[in-house]
């Protein structure tokens, strides 16, 4: 009996510091005095349910502008306030002013004056724009010669992308890794179907190495990096000519591989192409997309996603850990119902028999 006494009393002792160390913390992981009164009931700690007052700050001094307050609290809160939006960005300044007839007092009858302002801060989105620039040369004759004015050179001559688009491109495909053929449809979006080998063209990759449009509207993506896949390639679609194709970092000399290659895919659809990458031993594959990839054969094959349902809900197809176990199924239980661990939890936290009831409602 003597034992039991003095594990309780442990455990008791071990709560009531935690949770003193609790409301004593930062401000996020404070208890709430409800809270402590649920736990003082329990254990008879009566100077619990009445703590005693612990200065804060107010629970909405995250939304206070940086500068506020004065003295120590300010250097406090300081960090948590919404920092200033940067001040390099392009303003426009838009004021919201009174009505006439709002101007005017109803109570004493006199027109009101102005004695300030509030200003508030937010983004907005400029959507990009797509510009068409229309060089025109003029030309100019006498009785014995013509002459036309030139134009800027261009990074890529006889080409439809300028400058500043080419380096749109570049900067989204090797940056921000967006691939081309999703470019080409964010173009689409504002009304201009650039081909891929125009923006193909441009990037620093290698047309060898690229996605490319089939003949119904599909993606294929060729990967003919090695030798040897580039001759099955050229060999199985009877363009031996594009074996000894060099490896060159013109811009122009890309250009019109893409242009090539592009024809070439444009012949067959994808299915009729991955046949013959699979006869042919051509590296490369399909581009599929969400819907195609969770038919995949070989996707399903390797048991890549998991069906899931909470609460008779329709199953929802969800991916699977990457991690596998010889003859085990990944297939993660449903989370629990709301409140449904509570009693051994508390069980845990206050021992057997001391699990705190709700109060009636």
């Amino acid at each position: 009996m003597l034992v039991d006494l003095t594990t309780q009393l442990d455990k008791t002792q071990r709560l009531l510091r935690q949770l003193m160390e609790a409301k004593s913390g930062t401000r996020s992981e404070q208890l709430s005095a409800d809270q402590l009164r649920l736990f003082a009931q329990e254990l008879g700690a009566s100077e619990l349910a009445q703590p005693t007052a612990v200065t804060e700050t107010p629970e909405d001094d995250d939304d206070l502008p940086p500068g506020s307050g004065s003295g120590e609290n300010q250097e406090k809160s300081h960090s948590r306030g919404r920092r200033p939006l940067p001040s390099h960005l392009k303003r426009e300044r838009i004021e919201h002013d009174l009505t006439e007839p709002e101007k005017h007092c109803a109570g004493c009858g006199q027109d009101l004056r102005p004695i300030g302002e509030e200003t508030s801060e937010r983004y907005e989105y400029m959507p990009a724009q797509l510009l068409v620039i229309e060089d025109v040369c003029k030309k100019y004759a006498c009785a014995c010669t013509v002459k036309t004015a030139t134009k800027p050179p261009q990074p890529i001559e006889k080409s439809a992308a300028g400058a500043s688009l080419l380096a749109h491109v570049i900067v989204s495909k090797i940056a921000d890794h967006v691939p081309l053929h999703w470019q080409g449809k964010i173009f689409s979006r504002w009304g201009a179907d650039i081909a891929d080998q125009t923006m193909g063209g441009s990037v620093g990759g290698w047309p060898r190495v690229e996605f490319y449009r089939c003949a119904d509207g599909k993606l294929i993506s060729l990967q003919a990096m090695e030798a040897k896949f580039w001759a099955n390639f050229c060999a199985e679609c009877g363009r031996g000519d594009l074996i000894g194709e060099p490896s060159s970092d013109d811009p122009a000399v890309k250009s019109a591989l893409w242009a090539e290659l592009s024809a070439i895919f444009a012949s067959r659809s994808r299915a009729e192409w991955i046949e013959a990458f699979v006869s042919a031993d051509i590296a490369g594959g399909p581009v599929n997309t969400l819907a195609e990839l969770a038919a995949d054969p070989h996707f399903l094959a390797r048991s890549n996603t998991y069906g899931s349902t909470v609460d008779g809900t329709p199953e929802v197809r969800l991916i699977a850990s990457p991690v596998r176990v010889d003859g085990a199924t990944f297939a993660p239980e449903p989370p629990p119902a709301l409140g449904a661990d509570q009693a051994a939890v508390l069980r845990d936290w206050l021992g057997a028999g001391a699990v705190p009831q709700r109060p009636p409602t």
